[in-house]
């Protein structure tokens, strides 16, 4: 009875709605209603509530006292820029930067921009022009950990940096952001380390959608005026430019009294953080191709960990192309089977630097690049040319 009656109330209320001219519209599978597509377009920026980390406000700013190895001021220069960052340094062994624990150092959550965000800044020469910075952008989380990404040529948009503003940008994606182990739900401050020497002004440091450069910085960059066809030093207890050195936490590299180049590590995996590089040239193009068959890389090399066949380090030629190769240091590359904690001289020819199609005529960098644990010293590294 029952069930007449719930069948004779849907046919009085479908009757109804007939009379009324609503039509009732059959569906099929393939016109079912499309499911809510919301998180296909998502758009993590329009969420993201500190794009700003530095823009006239310096209040959460820290390190902008002078000191032997900086001068640091926030200035204002006109009405377009105003609380700029005006920053002098000449870096020997000490860290030099400043920090900004934007957003009035509450926690940030960057996780959700990493793909597409990034660092983009201003930045302009105080005096006529300056040479190409080598900066190192950390983010650090609040349990102390840190990912690094170095700001270099790519970085640029044009050439050469002068009087005249323009954009620099340092994608997230070219951070070590998962080898690091970094929290990005709960993002403490930026920190910005300079290696070398020179002067900026750095205003409207800024995290948003970061495409980057794609240059072709053979056309825009100056030739190399540094060819190289006699014995050269890169190394004997200074760098001309060099990026790297310092404490981060897993690794400390420093140049030692002794003028050494002291390089401790634990547990690093290939990444920026476990990194540094340096130009002989001032960040010039460096033509190496005259001398590929009667020149070696050199440096000598003592383990202060002990007795072992293997160090852990690879030592990498980069070219303006960002192509490179990598040679691990081992027995081969050595005058002896074993590293001990006497000096070693390590001898590698030129010619095995020719992988990977790296061009020899535009050398950008030397990079000493580290992984698993180790304890080293280094000194006397050059470019020796047999007569």
């Amino acid at each position: 009875m029952d069930a007449i009656m719930k069948t004779l109330g849907i046919t009085f209320v479908l009757l109804v709605m007939i009379g009324c001219g609503i039509e009732m519209e059959t569906l099929s599978l393939n016109e079912l209603p499309e499911e809510n597509t919301a998180s296909e377009s998502f758009n993590a920026f329009e969420y993201f509530r500190a794009p700003t980390v530095f823009e006239n406000d310096p209040t959460d700013v820290w390190g902008m006292e002078k000191d032997p190895h900086k001068d640091f001021k926030i200035v204002n220069l006109d009405e377009m820029h105003k609380n700029v960052l005006e920053l002098k340094w000449n870096r020997t062994s000490e860290w030099v930067g400043f920090g900004i624990g934007w957003n009035k150092w509450l926690a940030k959550d960057l996780s959700d921009i990493t793909e597409e965000g990034g660092f983009i800044f201003d930045v302009r020469a105080i005096e006529n022009q300056t040479g190409i910075p080598t900066l190192i952008f950390l983010i650090e989380d609040y349990s102390g950990v840190m990912s690094a990404g170095v700001v270099g040529s790519e970085s640029l948009e044009r050439y050469p940096i002068n009087e005249e503003w323009q954009t620099f940008k340092l994608p997230l994606s070219s951070f070590d952001l998962k080898s690091s182990g970094i929290d990005l739900t709960n993002i403490k401050q930026l920190l910005v380390e300079f290696q070398g020497s020179g002067q900026l002004y750095i205003d409207n440091i800024r995290l948003l959608p970061c495409e980057p450069y794609r240059h072709e910085w053979k056309e825009e960059f100056p030739s190399s005026e540094f060819t190289v066809d006699e014995s050269v030093n890169i190394f004997d207890g200074n760098f001309d430019q060099v990026w790297g050195l310092g404490d981060f936490g897993t690794r400390n590299y420093i140049i030692t009294p002794r003028k050494t180049l002291e390089m401790k590590w634990d547990d690093t995996s290939i990444s920026a953080i476990s990194s540094m590089g340096t130009s002989w040239a001032n960040w010039r193009f460096i033509d190496l191709s005259s001398v590929i068959d009667k020149a070696s890389l050199t440096f000598d090399v003592q383990n202060l960990k002990g007795v072992d066949q293997e160090l852990g380090l690879e030592v990498v030629l980069q070219d303006y192309n960002y192509r490179e190769t990598a040679i691990k240091i081992n027995g081969s590359t050595s005058s002896m089977s074993d590293f001990t904690k006497e000096w070693v001289k390590v001898d590698i020819p030129l010619s095995d630097f020719m992988k990977n199609k790296v061009d020899m005529k535009a050398i950008k960098q030397l990079i000493l690049r580290t992984t698993g644990s180790g304890h080293i010293e280094i000194r006397d590294i050059n470019i020796r040319v047999n007569e």
